[in-house]
């Protein structure tokens, strides 16, 4: 169901169902393509007010991975005779968001704890596909990253609050405000993706109340073929007493994330 014009050499389609998203997606696309101008352009929006994860996944991957209700903005534009032309020039930004979500095939609360007490863990495998979303895992199919979590089918991770919302600018995507928290933990990132130059400098940090970096680790580098950095222990668990002193009189570090993610209580 689409409503389909032209103008001008300027092709405009626009639909108000979501389906790609699942049956019960509510939403609206839009777009717009000039592929006979002396530069060939295109822009495409996509505001998805609810989309649930476990509908959209069930197209590309046989198990749930991840239930709940989400929202989705794409905003992108560009223009180019090629595709590396095309990718050089894209701008835009895209938003997702959900809350209560449940993520299938690991406790991530259980693990975060048992890294705090060795100090030994990969930071980027706990968060990419969470960060990601259920966006990210329909794209890689669960091949990659699902791979990593799906380790005991009797866990689960409850996502209170997720957010990752990326601005793009040139083909760099940036990380704006991406982070998620569960029932006690709190992980934020920040960095870009270059897809002209195919590298990455993504850092992700485990956070405390302040939004200051507990720990962190950092993968960079070539987009084929990352580099992937040792955690680095920036804070401590601090004891209670302590705790109760920083309450008062507030803390001082250096705040990693300052976005809508909220802590746990």
């Amino acid at each position: 169901k689409f409503n389909f014009s032209v103008t001008d050499g300027s092709y405009k389609i626009e639909s108000e169902m979501v389906r790609f998203l699942g049956m019960n997606a509510r939403g609206k696309s839009e777009l717009i393509i000039k592929p006979f101008a002396e530069i060939p352009s295109f822009s495409i929006r996509y505001e998805v007010s609810r989309f649930y994860a476990n509908e959209m996944l069930e197209t590309f991957l046989e198990d749930t991975i991840m239930t709940g209700a989400c929202s989705l903005a794409i905003d992108l534009s560009s223009s180019g005779e090629d595709w590396p032309s095309i990718i050089r020039n894209m701008n835009g930004e895209i938003y997702l968001r959900g809350k209560d979500l449940t993520f299938y095939g690991v406790e991530a609360d259980e693990i975060i704890e048992k890294y705090k007490r060795s100090q030994s863990f990969n930071l980027v495998d706990l968060g990419a596909v969470m960060l990601a979303g259920p966006v990210g895992i329909a794209v890689t199919k669960g091949s990659d990253f699902a791979s990593i979590f799906i380790l005991n089918t009797g866990k689960s991770s409850r996502i209170n609050n997720f957010n990752s919302n990326w601005k793009i600018e040139k083909g760099n995507v940036v990380a704006d405000d991406v982070a998620f928290s569960t029932d006690k933990n709190r992980i934020a990132i920040k960095g870009f993706i270059n897809f002209p130059d195919d590298s990455l400098n993504i850092t992700l940090a485990l956070l405390n109340k302040y939004g200051c970096s507990i720990f962190n680790q950092s993968i960079h580098g070539d987009l084929n073929s990352p580099t992937l950095s040792k955690v680095k222990v920036v804070g401590t668990i601090l004891a209670p007493v302590t705790n109760l002193i920083d309450d008062i009189f507030g803390a001082d570090c250096d705040v990693f994330y300052k976005g809508i993610v909220k802590h746990p209580k």
